[in-house]
């Protein structure tokens, strides 16, 4: 009789062990996931910050030569793509464009040339 009641508080222990470690791989889980998500944001925001440096770079550029053309801006170690329309008249529309880690981001710039004045910027992520 006696090992019969071991095995009787012995099986709830075992199905409470059970339940606890699901619950806590459930919430570690819930943990990793949130860590990846906080990652994700902070690479997706030093990328907006270095396509930013790049449009700083593009217009620092244009200033100094209305017909810059280069195709691809470097800042440090980082670079963004450039394609340089001309919309007739003083008006030119530039696509940045900057790709790393999954992440794409594009800017489109409208400006005048003389003087030089950002009309319009507009921001996308892909």
């Amino acid at each position: 009789m006696r090992n019969q009641r071991g095995t009787i508080l012995l099986l709830p222990m075992l199905v409470i062990a059970g339940a606890s470690l699901a619950a806590l791989l459930a919430l570690s889980q819930a943990g990793i996931d949130s860590l990846r998500t906080v990652v994700e944001e902070q690479d997706a925001l030093e990328e907006r910050v270095i396509l930013f440096g790049c449009f700083d770079e593009l217009l620092i550029q244009f200033a100094g030569d209305p017909n810059f053309s280069a195709t691809t801006l470097s800042i440090g170690d980082a670079s963004c793509d450039v394609l340089i329309s001309n919309l007739g008249g003083n008006v030119r529309a530039f696509s940045l464009t900057r790709t790393a880690q999954n992440i794409t981001r594009r800017l489109e710039v409208d400006l005048t040339v003389d003087p030089v004045v950002v009309t319009q910027v507009r921001e996308e992520i892909e």
